[in-house]
């Protein structure tokens, strides 16, 4: 199931607000709904807030008889539920969509939902003694086949309790066939070649952590020089996950770890071990702690885990580099009208058609998302306007030079030629860029 539309009546400061999140005409799936959006604008314009509508929705599904739901209605293409909900005086109304079926059973209400709130849960989830015995089988907002994961850190600590069981169940199966395999050594000597049955055991049963490791973890560690050990060497951490340096094969403590590191752990592992068809994924700020050039890789690494891409994510997001990963009818920029109340700036001209798009995150330059989509002024301050007014001087300066002064330039020549093509290095940029080119 995905959202299609969103629309709210009266809402704060949503006024007859609604929202199409479908493909463009042009467009290899025009009309079926966004597999990825992009919430931006300033603060206070409602990025978080339609998330929590949708979580809202999802979670009021549940809370009302499956018979109340609208039921489908059919079209030529396709089949879409309106899913209505009620309030005084408040309105909110999310347009779903499914192509193949007309049953209640595959509404909003059976959609499986990830929410991942703004910042960090305060928890160590490598450390052995934060591991439960038994995984608690609680699933947050669940009722019946109802699946609602709100990411705070009890869920965060269910999910890593079963993963923990996971790999406590395979370490006790290796001990035991280790035992087993000594007592065999013992009665036939020599003839056992220890290593193949070891390896062969390893082939045959395969160990949780390696496998969270190369699916998931490590395809983003190794960006950090980071990696998971997959062999235990101390039975201290029997049941947690360490991290090691590929640079050195250090064993890196878990208060050593970065934000940006924790935070790629707390969010990529879950999706990666939850995540079903069909479902729904609510980002807030997913750039937090990580440096520019991690952020622009965070989305395609999060939406990869949706395998058979039949899942719908929704980010928030204040981060220019964030929002370069996303096709330009992906974003959803709001902003404040005169009036205060919220609307969607629209990047195409006419016709809702690919061709018409006018910005496209993707291929502007990230000075050119901030001021073309993010609305920064041109100039960073004044003291930029003003160095800027200075350079156009000494440029009119140069240009009146005679030729035979460029070439043998007095004293007072060669300070003005310096300060010209010193001060438009340090505007351009030139200089930090052949420093680091140097590098």
């Amino acid at each position: 199931m995905k959202i299609s539309k969103i629309k709210i009546s009266k809402f704060h400061q949503f006024e007859d607000f609604e929202l199409d999140l479908t493909y463009p005409k042009g467009h290899e799936k025009a009309g079926k709904p966004l597999d990825k959006v992009c919430f931006i604008g300033q603060s206070g314009t409602g990025k978080t807030t339609l998330l929590e509508m949708i979580l809202d929705a999802h979670r009021k599904s549940y809370q009302r008889d499956v018979d109340k739901l609208l039921p489908f209605e059919a079209s030529k293409s396709s089949a879409i539920s309106t899913f209505l909900q009620k309030g005084n005086p408040n309105e909110i109304e999310i347009d779903l969509f499914n192509p193949t079926t007309f049953y209640p059973k595959d509404s909003l209400l059976y959609t499986p939902l990830f929410y991942f709130p703004s910042g960090l849960p305060s928890m160590n989830l490598f450390a052995n003694d934060s591991f439960a015995s038994t995984y608690n089988t609680k699933n947050h907002g669940e009722i019946g086949s109802v699946k609602e994961h709100i990411f705070d850190t009890g869920e965060l600590q269910d999910v890593w309790n079963k993963f923990s069981n996971h790999v406590s169940s395979y370490q006790i199966e290796e001990a035991n066939f280790r035992i087993k395999l000594t007592q065999k050594v013992e009665i036939e000597g020599s003839k056992i070649d220890v290593k193949k049955e070891i390896e062969d055991w390893k082939a045959n049963n395969i160990n949780p952590i390696s496998i969270v490791a190369r699916e998931c973890l490590d395809v983003f560690l190794n960006h950090f020089y980071l990696a998971v050990k997959t062999e235990l060497d101390d039975r201290r951490h029997a049941n947690s996950i360490q991290v090691y340096s590929t640079a050195n094969g250090a064993t890196i403590p878990y208060e050593h770890l970065s934000t940006g590191t924790k935070q790629i752990i707390f969010t990529a592992y879950p999706i990666y071990q939850l995540l079903e068809d069909d479902s729904i994924v609510l980002m807030d700020e997913p750039e937090t702690s990580l440096y520019p050039d991690i952020q622009r890789e965070i989305i395609p690494y999060y939406t990869s885990f949706d395998k058979n891409k039949t899942s719908q994510f929704f980010f928030a997001t204040h981060s220019p580099i964030i929002a370069s990963a996303f096709e330009p009818w992906e974003i959803v920029e709001l902003k404040f009208d005169e009036k205060g109340k919220v609307y969607r700036d629209k990047y195409y001209e006419g016709e809702n058609h690919v061709d018409n798009y006018r910005l496209d995150a993707q291929i502007l330059r990230y000075d050119q998302i901030l001021t073309r989509i993010f609305d920064l002024p041109g100039d960073s301050d004044a003291k930029r306007a003003e160095k800027l007014q200075e350079l156009a001087i000494l440029k009119r300066q140069v240009e009146k030079l005679k030729k035979e002064e460029m070439e043998n330039p007095n004293p007072e020549t060669q300070k003005i030629l310096k300060k010209y093509l010193q001060l438009s290095d340090d505007i351009s940029g030139t200089w930090a860029l052949s420093r680091h080119e140097k590098n």
